[in-house]
Parts: C-alpha cells; structure tokens; sequence
C-alpha cells in the first residue's frame, strides 16, 4: 500500500467483514456464500470463520500502517481507529436496519418480508406417546418493511426424523420488526416421539396478502 489512506480503507473492509449487520450475518459472510463457499471452515458455524480471519488480517495491516504514516503527526491515531472500530460495531447493526426500512418502505407481495434465521427456534413435542402427531412452538423474527400486514409461513426442521410441519396465516403492521410465537401443528414421517428445541430455524414464507 503506497498511500496512506489505502490503510484506512483495509479497516473499514475488515470491519465489513466482520461485523454483523440487523440480520445476524457480515458481509463477509454473503461473499463467501456468493462464491459457492461456507464461510466457516467445517461446515455450518462450526470451525475458523474465514471472514473473521481475513478481517483481522486486514484490521491489523491497517492500523499498523496507518500508525506508522500518521503517528509522527497524531499520536493518538491508534487509539482513535480502536474507538472508532467499536462505536462502529454497535452502531452498524442498527443504522443497516434503519436503512433496509427506508428503501423497501413501499414494498409489497413477498419483498416486504424477510425474517432472521438466527433469532428463530421451534420447542417441538409428541401429542402423544408412540404418535406421529406433533406440535411446535416456534419463535422468530420477521421484519415487515413495506405495506402488507399478513403472510403464510412455514417452519422447516431439518432432522433424520423428517419432521412436517402445516403453514399458518399471521398478521403483522406494516413497517415493523416483529418477535412473534406461534404454534404449528405437524406429522413425524420417521418414528414417533420426536421432542426437543431446535434453533436457527427456516421459515418458508409461502403467500402474502
């Protein structure tokens, strides 16, 4: 890096990289999912996660470099680049979800939802003992943007026991975020009995409106 200011720029793509925005996931780990990879090294958040590795790579190149070329004239550059690491890492995860209100404010049909997988769990039970019948109660968050006020979801478990679960119709206001609870009635396809919390789970949002 022959300019200084490239130095800056390193920092701000590491913090990218790293730093969650409202939805629970970097940008860094949209890259690495846009180029067919995971972004951790042994599968689903198990392992190294690579954005974090290649951010701090870039973090610490950066505040090096920058040191080196501004501390004869501020000597509190270092500093100054670590307080501003962390009001950014607070500050981003807000102001991402202040701005996707804002642009998708007149959206309809399925582009006014979207909802955080990493805030979602389903406690499933049997009905009944050596019964296919199950019941879930799910939580999750769904951020309506635009102006439709329903929609029908359908959460996806994935286990060996293949476990199916009916949609259900749920009203939300318009241009909110929302944690809502509700209750799914559903068939085990593989044994019986099944019972247990799941996490990060997958909702399927299949018609609005």
């Amino acid at each position: 890096m022959r300019k200084p200011s490239l130095f800056f720029i390193a920092i701000v793509i590491a913090m990218l990289l790293m730093t969650n925005h409202y939805m629970n996931y970097s940008v860094g780990d949209s890259l690495f999912r846009f180029i067919g990879t995971s972004p951790w090294t042994e599968g689903d958040s198990t392992g190294m996660h690579l954005p974090v590795v290649l951010g701090l790579i870039l973090i610490v190149v950066g505040i090096a470099g920058a040191s080196k070329a501004y501390k004869p004239t501020y000597p509190k550059i270092v500093s100054r680049i670590i307080i501003g690491c962390i009001l950014f890492s607070f500050l981003y995860p807000w102001a991402t979800e202040k701005a996707a209100f804002i642009i998708k404010h007149n959206a309809t049909g399925m582009d006014s939802f979207d909802y955080s997988k990493k805030d979602s769990s389903c406690t499933i039970r049997s009905d009944k003992p050596n019964n296919n019948q199950l019941t879930a109660n799910c939580s999750f968050t769904i951020f309506n943007y635009g102006n439709e006020s329903q929609l029908t979801v359908r959460p996806i478990v994935s286990s060996e026991a293949d476990l199916q679960f009916e949609a259900k119709k749920i009203m939300i206001p318009s241009h909110t975020k929302v944690n809502v609870g509700a209750m799914f009635d559903g068939v085990q396809n593989r044994g019986t009995g099944f019972s247990g919390t799941v996490s990060n789970i997958e909702l399927v949002i299949e018609s609005v409106g």
